[in-house]
């Protein structure tokens, strides 16, 4: 993997797991992993 793909998944990582962090009463009301 060249430098910049491995930087934007790692922020792409990051992001989705702040998402899911802050979505604990989720629309669903499942707080899955």
């Amino acid at each position: 993997m060249s430098d910049k793909m491995e930087r934007m998944f790692a922020e792409f990582v990051r992001m989705r797991n702040r998402v899911e962090e802050n979505d604990t009463s989720g629309e669903t009301g499942q707080n899955e992993v």
